[in-house]
């Protein structure tokens, strides 16, 4: 039985202060919350589906085989030498982390506004789950594509020698979430006040996909303004590294400007995100 002033055992709940004030410790000692987050995503797409993460399979060779037939067989567009589907392929599975991850920290704000009304916790978990949660989406393509690679090299004979930098896929990984949470939080903190935003998300989404070497090589883009646009996407040197990982394709639009310029970027980006969304989340819930 609690004794004591009434006074001394409550605690009082404030929002901070400061463009850059997160609350690191509270949320290290809430850090177990990430993970339940992460796993509730994944169990909510998995419950009641006939297809479950089949459909994670499915997705990527579906998209992949229609790529191949309009952008390889149709308008003929150049691989640097790759087979067409495991080109595509491979630029889908890096795209398809980036994507979960942007989408969901995207939508992170709105779609807590019921809970966070009723429960206080670091909002910012919320967006940190992402990234683990499609850790798992990531490792279902990833499946995929390593059965596809065994297809071509020992069915069809087709000469695949990854480089011994998919060592270094987990800080790629790293990279690509940074980046897409960079663009999530940014786009979070405008749709809680500006909410006709979220409908011009799957539009954003289009425009960037394309933006991003998937369905052509760095290589055949020769414009200086669009060499530019692709330098200054931080997702271009994340595709085309990708494909150097794990088909052995040629490094040569991989540069040091490219990931220097890529990692400037995403930084630059990911700190303007952390500032707007520790500035909307503190009264998110009075406005949404």
């Amino acid at each position: 039985m609690a004794t004591g002033d009434p006074q001394q055992l409550r605690t009082r709940i404030e929002p901070a202060h400061g463009w850059f004030n997160f609350g690191l410790r509270e949320m290290w000692n809430c850090r177990e919350l990430a993970y339940l987050f992460a796993r509730r995503d994944v169990l909510v797409i998995y419950k009641q589906t006939i297809l479950g993460p089949a459909w994670f399979l499915i997705q990527p060779v579906l998209t992949s085989v229609v790529f191949a037939v309009i952008f390889g067989h149709v308008a003929k567009i150049g691989t640097d030498g790759i087979p067409h589907f495991l080109f595509y392929l491979t630029g889908v599975l890096m795209w398809n982390y980036f994507r979960g991850i942007m989408a969901g920290t995207a939508q992170s704000l709105s779609s807590i506004a019921a809970m966070a009304s009723k429960i206080y916790f670091p909002r910012l978990l919320i967006p940190l789950s992402f990234p683990l949660s499609n850790l798992v989406y990531f490792f279902w393509n990833f499946l995929i594509l390593a059965a596809f690679w065994l297809y071509y090299a020992v069915v069809r004979g087709v000469v695949l020698v990854p480089s011994w930098t998919v060592l270094l896929l987990p800080l790629l990984l790293l990279y690509i979430a940074v980046a897409a949470l960079a663009a999530g939080l940014v786009l979070s903190a405008l749709t809680v006040k500006y909410r006709d935003l979220a409908f011009t998300l799957p539009f954003i989404e289009q425009i960037w996909f394309y933006a991003t070497p998937i369905v052509y090589p760095m290589s055949g883009v020769v414009h200086p303004v669009f060499k530019a646009v692709l330098l200054l996407n931080p997702m271009s040197q994340a595709v085309e590294i990708g494909r150097v990982m794990f088909l052995g394709a040629p490094a040569a639009c991989v540069t040091l400007t490219g990931v220097l310029t890529g990692l400037g970027v995403t930084l630059v980006w990911f700190v303007i995100g952390l500032a707007l969304f520790n500035r909307a989340q503190r009264t998110f819930v009075d406005v949404i």
